[in-house]
């Protein structure tokens, strides 16, 4: 803005002043956003007052920054599931009440996982948040886990309905007849089910299935963990390949730009590395050349023209 003092007149961009201060007349013109317009007043040795435009006029031309919004830290959690609140098979999205470390009340968890069952412990990174509705809750980035260890949690786990064949009675059943070593029976000596009461040929061979189903879901869920993949993303993954994601992944990573939404080369660029495939590696010039025509083409569909010349 140039700023001209003429006859006692002083014109800042198109607001002028005069003499007086009462004779400050504002343009019509709009105003910029976050540039004040408004002219400062000094007193001097001459009676009345000489109205000074603000120095930062002068110095300022545009919007100052913003200060960078701090964010909020990441927290680890730890506990026990008390209840599943809500899951979502497709997306594995859920609700959680968590027997919290350090926490005394039960607290909130939300996040994903691919399967989750009462009794099992989890371990989640994340942040508190206040919902407006829900009030506090911890969000997770991710979750992990882990079959229970405590008799208390063996016992929830196996009656959640989460394995195939075993309801809240035959889990007490199991863990009264085996303690803390019924996975360890039900895994390796599953012919030992049927020295519990009430339990068939039938039932039994609906538990082995049920633990065999939910044992392969766990080692998909840890392979990808292992491998940076986060909660998710591993939901997504799983969903999508099955019982066969370790296998389809370990062949070729670069896959998952391809067929998992919300994934590209760079993501499956750095699980590639983390399983060893080399940078030369003829599957990854591939994968990152198929990318670049990929990304070359909807530049094509979305770039602005280019100006015309004469």
């Amino acid at each position: 803005m140039r700023t001209e003092e003429r006859e006692g007149k002083l014109s800042i961009g198109s607001a002028q002043c005069s003499g007086g201060v009462d004779s400050v007349q504002p343009s019509n013109a709009p105003r910029l956003r976050g540039v004040s317009l408004v002219a400062s007043a000094r007193p001097t040795r001459h009676a009345g007052l000489i109205p000074v435009a603000s120095q930062d006029l002068n110095l300022h031309h545009a919007l100052m920054p913003q200060a960078p919004r701090t964010s909020t830290p990441t927290e680890v959690l730890a506990g026990l599931v008390d209840r599943v609140t809500f899951h979502n098979s497709e997306n594995g999205f859920c609700v959680l009440r968590v027997k919290a470390r350090g926490q005394r009340d039960l607290i909130t968890l939300v996040g994903h996982a691919a399967m989750i069952s009462a009794g099992e412990f989890v371990q989640a990174n994340g942040t508190w948040i206040n919902d407006r509705t829900h009030g506090v809750q911890f969000r997770a980035s991710f979750v992990k886990a882990t079959a229970p260890t405590t008799i208390e949690g063996i016992e929830k786990y196996l009656g959640s309905g989460m394995i195939r064949g075993i309801g809240p009675v035959y889990a007490k059943k199991l863990v009264r007849a085996f303690g803390e070593a019924v996975f360890d029976v039900i895994q390796q000596e599953p012919s030992r089910l049927r020295e519990v009461t009430g339990i068939g040929p039938k039932r039994a061979e609906r538990i082995i299935a049920g633990w065999a189903e939910q044992k392969v879901i766990r080692e998909i869920m840890l392979f990808l963990h292992s491998n940076g993949v986060g909660t998710s993303r591993a939901v997504r993954i799983y969903k999508t390949y099955g019982a066969e994601a370790v296998r389809l992944i370990s062949e070729n990573p670069y896959r998952l730009a391809r067929d998992i939404r919300g994934i590209g080369f760079r993501t499956a660029d750095q699980i590639a590395a983390k399983l060893g495939i080399e940078k030369t590696a003829l599957i990854r010039v591939r994968a990152g050349s198929r990318s670049s025509r990929t990304r070359g083409r909807i530049h094509a569909v979305f770039a602005p023209p280019s100006p015309a010349h004469d």
